[in-house]
């Protein structure tokens, strides 16, 4: 468990929760293309994922606004090829094609102005290089999976524009919930948001977070290039001629 207070901000680690399987999910999936590489995680958060990719990583540099995510990050994951620093993603203060990888998941829609960030990541990139983004999809996200820290939600063919117009042509990915699953998400959500007649006040806290985890662990995702506009999650993939 992380020493981080959980705000609902950003993603704190937790063995078979849903959402944070969804975010590992797209660090997974990017792990593939970081061998050797010189990777800038933007928007890092708590820092599991830049720790993650640092297994293979020649180096790996984390980065986030949050001086409390950055502290917990330098405490918590150190290995010699892993740093953490405090920046704004929308202003990078690094010089120009220095990394080999830039990584960013759920993030942007975070941003009021993302277009300066994709910006500075293709500048940042070197030749050849691969920018990898994610997003949630607003027309598939409902409740707790939107909210007050979203400056700006997107659907599939808003945010294939987005990338498209503002780093170059990509290619896209969904994050999918695997076929004969979706009634048990289902039911995950209507046991921790519907509750008209507040049964669940009869069980303890601890019961109730037992008895959704034992749900979420039923959930499984994967990643394909096909039915993007029903995927959770939203990954494009640049690569800088």
């Amino acid at each position: 468990m992380s020493s981080l207070k959980w705000t609902g901000e950003r993603i704190i680690p937790e063995e078979g929760r849903y959402m944070f399987e969804r975010h590992l999910k797209a660090y997974q999936f990017a792990k593939g293309f970081c061998q050797d590489k010189y990777v800038l995680d933007a928007g890092c958060g708590e820092g599991y994922g830049s720790n993650f990719l640092a297994e293979i990583a020649t180096k790996i540099t984390g980065i986030d606004i949050s001086d409390e995510a950055n502290k917990h990050a330098k405490n918590k994951y150190v290995r010699d090829n892993l740093e953490y620093k405090i920046m704004d993603i929308q202003k990078l203060d690094f010089e120009d094609e220095l990394f080999d990888v830039v990584v960013s998941f759920q993030v942007i829609e975070h941003l009021h102005d993302a277009v300066k960030f994709l910006e500075g990541v293709k500048r940042v990139l070197k030749k050849g290089g691969l920018a990898i983004i994610s997003t949630p999809n607003k027309s598939m996200c409902k409740g707790s999976e939107t909210g007050e820290y979203h400056e700006k939600e997107y659907c599939y063919d808003e945010y294939v524009d987005l990338i498209n117009n503002n780093l170059g042509s990509s290619e896209f990915y969904g994050v999918h919930i695997k076929s004969g699953k979706h009634s048990r998400l289902k039911l995950t959500n209507l046991i921790s948001k519907l509750d008209v007649f507040k049964i669940r006040r009869l069980f303890s806290s601890g019961l109730r977070k037992k008895t959704l985890i034992a749900i979420e662990k039923g959930v499984s995702l994967e990643i394909t290039n096909t039915k993007l506009n029903s995927a959770i999650d939203i990954i494009g993939v640049y690569r800088k001629s």
